[in-house]
């Protein structure tokens, strides 16, 4: 029989596919419920998101649980949940610390890696957009701006963090940690902004990965999952958003659980990220799942793919994007698929997933299916 597991965040999708590909029963709790994880999952729509986790907890049967993307940012609600099962990742102490920009920078440059200098006042800052100002409660880049001196009304001086604006090829590393060591899984490039057809200027349109790492860049990664792990003790599955240029690679902020870069890993080594986090957090880190390299070279990727105006996911819409999956229901082309109801512009409508012999034949199928996606909305 498979073992229960509980997986709540905004999006539960991949970690719950990966969970299934792992040899777990998992229940889901997230903002959507989408069509594609209900076929394969039990999972229900928290309305009252997150707070509505805590009804949600109670309610199940006691199992093991982990959280998914941008319930990093609520340490307290975290910590309630742990009441109703056992936690598998990170309590809200070790989120606060690790998520708090005047502790990771510092644990950074203690350790002779690269680091952007950071700001909670922007008195003395330059306002010619060479700095970023950013919410300390941030997710898939949603409201990261240039820093030109713009009113901060509506959220409070105290919910923002001001940091330096490097240039380069933003990647993401993804690591397995056992509160003390860490192994290197991977890079992904990421895909951000207007671009890639993102509402905004630095948000979250996808990955593209494995990334090749020169020797000096792989032994770079590997220094900073140790640093870390041993700085604040992470558990489990964890990613680096980075910044890679001539200089090396900057550590610009920790995703402390299951990353949205995960599954692009997954999808070229055959390898349960979701089984190797639970092997970790449970004392078995030597055992869990080795690295997700690349088999035969093979380059996959994601695109989520946002709506561009208001309108309505109607059910012969969802019922062509569901008829779209392939064959390989938990390792699909089309995911996150919406159930019929309203959309609203900038709203992630789905996302598309490829794989390839190199970065830009993955694209090119991404970006082709986005455009013909699009062209079937209007």
């Amino acid at each position: 029989m498979k073992e229960p597991i509980l997986i709540v965040g905004a999006s539960a999708r991949a970690a719950a596919f990966s969970a299934l590909r792992g040899g777990f029963a998992p229940r889901c709790a997230d903002m959507f419920a989408d069509a594609d994880l209900q076929e394969q999952a039990e999972a229900c729509c928290v309305a009252d998101y997150p707070a509505g986790l805590i009804e949600v907890a109670r309610s199940c049967p006691p199992s093991a649980w982990l959280y998914t993307g941008a319930l990093e940012n609520h340490p307290r609600l975290v910590d309630r949940l742990a009441a109703f099962g056992a936690l598998l990742g990170n309590p809200g102490p070790v989120l606060r610390r690790v998520r708090d920009p005047r502790a990771l920078h510092p644990a950074l440059r203690r350790a002779g890696l690269l680091s952007p200098r950071c700001s909670s006042q922007p008195n003395e800052l330059p306002s010619d957009g060479t700095w970023l100002v950013k919410p300390r409660r941030s997710a898939g880049g949603k409201d990261i701006a240039a820093w030109r001196g713009q009113s901060l009304a509506g959220r409070g001086k105290r919910a923002w963090y001001f940091q330096e604006r490097i240039e380069g090829q933003a990647i993401a590393a993804v690591y397995l940690a056992d509160g003390h060591r860490a192994q290197f899984i991977g890079a992904t490039e990421q895909l951000l902004g207007k671009a890639w057809g993102a509402p905004a200027e630095f948000s979250y349109a996808g990955s593209v990965g494995p990334l090749p790492l020169t020797p000096a860049e792989q032994a770079t990664c590997e220094r900073i999952g140790v640093t870390l792990a041993a700085a604040f003790g992470l558990r489990g599955l964890f990613g680096v958003d980075a910044l890679r240029n001539a200089a090396g690679i900057w550590p610009v902020e920790v995703n402390p659980r299951y990353p949205a870069s995960a599954e692009v890993l997954e999808r070229t080594s055959g390898v349960s990220l979701v089984a190797a986090h639970v092997a970790a957090c449970r004392g078995a880190f030597d055992d869990a799942p080795g690295r997700a390299s690349s088999a035969g070279g093979r380059i996959a990727g994601k695109l989520i793919v946002y709506a561009t105006a208001d309108g309505e996911a109607a059910p012969p819409f969802v019922a062509q994007l569901m008829s779209q999956r392939g064959d390989d229901r938990l390792l699909p082309l089309v995911a996150d698929v919406p159930r019929p109801g309203t959309l609203r512009a900038g709203w992630p409508l789905c996302t598309l997933l490829a794989a390839g012999a190199g970065r830009h034949e993955v694209l090119d199928q991404l970006t082709r299916r986005a455009r013909d996606l699009q062209a079937a909305l209007r």
